[in-house]
């Protein structure tokens, strides 16, 4: 809708403001003024920003149902008019002179019967809460399920970001949400627990009515007063980052009672849980990843499994709490891990201890991060058998419950050294018409291995290890094997 040129009092207010304003004044008006004062901002946004952001504010009379109650009375009691006419009151900041317009003082009163109206027949406000939580989860529903019900007993709005779990996981993450009636956002691919926090806590900043989140991991249990105890500690300004965790590997710089709360002040903490205002999650939000272009690399021993978003949110930021020279603010024993499993499980060793952990329910195991070397002869074989069918089952179950399934061939070698000849991997089948490796009857996401190479494993690297071993048997080449996959590539699970 263009600006009512035709409208004198529009006109009025519009002539008035030209003469007064400054090119970039910030002004609470309708919409149609921003054609003219690139300052304005409409009623539906005057929320978001405190009220002394404007310098002027521009009531239309017949649109002061689009303010909140509590801002325009905020402004009739500290801003004071400087024009009024039969549609509009103009109100200036306290700092600014009243420019000697003459107005009636009818119009103004008008208007102020309509907000005194207006507030007596306005239904009692239902308070939200002012502050959120999220729970960051990834391949761990069993984990998921103990968070979440320690979690939701703290009465506020809660959101589960998966960072991008396997089909199985996520489903049974899904059904837990769907369980405690709280919303589930699934990332399309892992991408580490920087970039579910991200997603998690920029859900809660698009909400205006909330000032405080807490983000927890999915092995945490919290005491029931938390959010009570941390209120009477928090401040915007003061005390923006908070943790009800207190972990003993990061130094307490001292101690003292806020509020009746005995607190640690600590320069960094790790991320069990962080409780921060919306104004410091927002200075240090995006949390980058430690590499470029997440999601991780394939070889993922140059980062050891690590995510630094706790460093992040603490320290590393040039927003954070220490390059503010503040602190983190710890409320001792209200938030606790029940499991000694990091953050992910992206490690070849925590991957292990958390399927172990899970194998008391079978349908919540997880192998995310494992890596699996399968022996492949049967699956060469260009006839199936039953051995072969047993084998395309075994591997289609590990590639379900998450883990890399890789695939030992034996035939053909190294023909110029008899070691590399019993050790060496190779494709015996052709590139299929997608460019990806293929053996009969099994899918090609199994790759077959190919690495390493006669360059990367020549004998000299044996030499380096000690004698070069005698190979006489099926069984000191499965022992060589395994040795070749522990120190050259990685692998922690043996030939099936």
């Amino acid at each position: 809708m263009g600006f009512p040129a035709d409208d004198q009092n529009w006109v009025q207010v519009r002539d008035f403001l030209a003469q007064q304003v400054r090119p970039l004044d910030a002004i609470l008006a309708p919409n149609e003024f921003l054609a003219f004062f690139p300052g304005t901002y409409p009623y539906n946004v005057a929320h978001l920003l405190p009220v002394e952001h404007y310098q002027f504010v521009v009531f239309h009379k017949g649109m002061i149902d689009e303010l909140q109650i509590a801002c325009s009375q905020q402004i009739v009691q500290n801003y004071h008019p400087v024009l009024a006419n039969a549609v509009f009151v103009v109100y200036a900041m306290p700092s600014l002179p009243s420019f000697d317009q003459e107005f009636d003082q009818e119009d103004v009163d008008a208007l102020l019967r309509q907000l005194e109206a207006r507030k007596a027949t306005q239904p009692q406000m239902v308070t939200k809460p002012n502050c959120a939580a999220i729970i960051t989860t990834y391949n761990r529903p069993w984990c998921l399920e103990k968070s979440l019900s320690s979690v939701t007993k703290l009465g506020v709005p809660t959101v589960v970001v998966d960072d991008g779990s396997s089909p199985g996981n996520l489903q049974a993450n899904q059904e837990i949400a769907r369980r405690y009636q709280v919303p589930l956002l699934h990332l399309p691919s892992h991408r580490e627990q920087s970039s579910a926090i991200n997603v998690g806590i920029s859900y809660w900043l698009a909400d205006p009515d909330i000032a405080w989140i807490s983000w927890f991991q999915d092995n945490v249990l919290v005491q029931p007063d938390l959010m009570r105890r941390l209120a009477v500690v928090q401040d915007a300004e003061s005390r923006p980052l908070l943790t009800g965790r207190d972990d003993a590997d990061h130094a307490t710089f001292k101690t003292e009672t806020i509020a009746g709360q005995t607190v640690h002040l600590k320069q960094s903490t790790s991320g069990a849980h962080f409780h921060a205002h919306r104004d410091y999650w927002a200075a240090v939000l995006p949390i980058p990843t430690p590499y470029l272009n997440a999601p991780k690399p394939n070889d993922s021993r140059l980062y050891k499994g690590r995510t630094d978003e706790d460093w992040w949110i603490t320290t590393w930021s040039p927003s954070s709490m220490a390059k503010r020279g503040g602190y983190v603010v710890c409320l001792p024993d209200l938030v606790n891990v029940f499991e000694p499993t990091p953050k992910h499980a992206t490690s070849r060793k925590n991957a292990l201890e958390t399927a172990s952990a899970a194998a008391t329910d079978p349908d919540q195991i997880s192998l995310e991060g494992v890596k699996v070397l399968v022996d492949g002869y049967n699956l060469q074989l260009t006839k199936g058998t039953g051995i072969k069918t047993y084998g395309l089952s075994l591997m289609e179950g590990l590639d379900r419950l998450g883990a890399k399934v890789d695939i030992l061939l034996s035939r053909g070698g190294y023909k110029s050294n008899p070691i590399l000849d019993e050790v060496f991997f190779l494709i015996i089948k052709t590139i299929g018409k997608t460019g990806s490796p293929s053996v009969s009857g099994y899918s090609s996401r199994f790759r077959p291995f190919t690495e390493p190479n006669a360059a990367s494993l020549s004998p000299d690297w044996w030499s380096k290890r000690g004698n070069t071993p005698k190979i006489s048997s099926s069984t000191q080449l499965l022992s060589a094997c395994r040795s070749v996959m522990t120190c050259r590539m990685g692998y922690t699970v043996g030939l099936s």
